[in-house]
């Protein structure tokens, strides 16, 4: 029985995420083809992602956690603690940049 728990546990998580792909794949097709209306279209939009891509991002996050590791090289506790400080507020950053970024593109348009 144990042996088989397995198995079927990845099946499962394999099969949610295949519908998962599949079903926001088709959602986009939708959308794309204009055959829903301006308001699921809104929702499904990549608004942050147009205005500020996504390697700043990971660029900001990074950096911060390079910057983390030279505070404390010695990788205790504390360099964990600065480094999940540092990359949360290199997120809550580009937060801020990528709707400064995408108010700024709206007005604008």
């Amino acid at each position: 029985m144990p042996g088989e728990i397995i198995p079927i546990t990845f099946f499962i998580v394999v099969a949610v995420i295949v519908k998962i792909v599949s079903d926001n794949g088709i959602k986009r097709k939708l959308i794309a083809g204009g055959l829903v209306n301006e308001n699921v279209q809104y929702l499904y939009s990549d608004r942050l992602n147009a205005a500020v891509p996504g390697s700043l991002k990971w660029g900001m996050v990074l950096v911060a956690v390079g910057l983390a590791l030279l505070i404390a090289p010695d990788m205790t506790e504390f360099t964990l603690a600065l480094m999940l400080i540092f990359g949360g507020a290199a997120l809550i950053a580009y937060y801020i940049i990528g709707t400064t970024l995408l108010a700024r593109k709206k007005d604008e348009a």
